[in-house]
């Protein structure tokens, strides 16, 4: 039986290092049939003289643009692509080599329009990185841009992305969540391994936790009737950052509780601003009463 094309697509931003990484790791995938498309967002950190350079050793196709955010990157990259499959991941991610193979077992039937794998991350001694890990522990996993495989005729349907969203923050949430209103499913398979390189320095959580806050308001925005009465308010940031150490320590050692409190403290804050932002730009300071509903998305049918 023909083995269908799947056309993998990389947005990337000023990582030149990692970019390099998740390329030579998506050639050494044993799918027979794929592609590799990567989309440079404007980068300025030598992205796009590495990737040449690269290409003369790598045949993946290559496109650059101004700088519009991953949503965007990620839509041209797939209006670029012959594959009837779209495979998503990141330049801080390296693809173990079956990861394409199993993605693709579980598109079992036509309800099913996207498989999303699982993640590992990449450890070091830091203090963020233990965070980071105590973090995924207590949240599990979830369907994310870095990981999965979607039909192309099903994220053609939600047209894609949501170019709004100009930072990486909830864009990908937001059009699960187009995709789950239309009645499709989604499969999760474990053993479609990445491995996930986060940054793991104060300047790079405070910026992601900046970018969900903003993403938050442009999802409320789109789905009005998809957000939550908040049960707590900038005052009480204090009491949740100590309240998450404690449901924290338990995938690391206790005397880890104070430090992750502070992690917590500033990552709340800095979420808050990231929302404040957004609702003054959109002059819809009513939505900062309200948390995201993710539930549709989380659960799994």
């Amino acid at each position: 039986m023909k083995k269908q094309l799947i056309s993998v697509v990389v947005p990337t931003y000023n990582r030149k290092e990692g970019i390099k990484k998740c390329i030579m790791s998506l050639f050494k995938q044993d799918y027979p049939v794929y592609e590799v498309i990567v989309v440079d967002d404007g980068s300025t950190d030598g992205t796009q003289e590495m990737l040449e350079q690269l290409k003369k050793q790598y045949k993946f196709r290559y496109f650059r643009q101004r700088n519009k955010g991953p949503a965007a990157a990620r839509n041209l990259g797939v209006k670029k692509a012959k594959g009837d499959l779209i495979a998503f991941t990141d330049d801080d991610c390296i693809l173990y080599k079956d990861w394409l193979s199993e993605l693709k077992k579980k598109l079992i039937n036509k309800k099913i329009v996207l498989v999303g794998g699982a993640s590992t991350l990449t450890r070091d001694d830091s203090l963020i990185c233990k965070w980071q890990i105590a973090q995924k522990k207590k949240h599990g996993e979830r369907f994310e841009s870095n990981n999965f495989l979607i039909l192309k005729k099903a994220f053609e349907e939600v047209r894609g992305f949501d170019t709004n969203f100009a930072y990486p923050g909830s864009e990908d949430a937001e059009m699960l969540l187009r995709l789950r209103l239309k009645g499709y499913s989604f499969e999760r398979n474990p053993k479609a391994l990445i491995s996930h390189h986060h940054r793991t320095t104060f300047k790079a959580l405070l910026k992601k936790a900046y970018h969900y806050g903003h993403g938050d308001i442009i999802y409320m925005i789109n789905h009005p009737d998809k957000k939550l009465k908040q049960s707590h308010y900038f005052f009480t940031i204090p009491f949740l950052s100590v309240r998450n150490a404690f449901e924290q320590s338990k995938f690391a050692l206790p005397i880890y509780i104070v430090p992750f409190a502070i992690l917590n403290f500033l990552n709340f804050v800095m979420l808050y601003y990231g929302r404040l932002r957004q609702a003054i730009r959109s002059k819809r300071l009513d939505l900062l009463k309200y948390n995201p509903d993710h539930r549709l998305i989380v659960e799994k049918n």
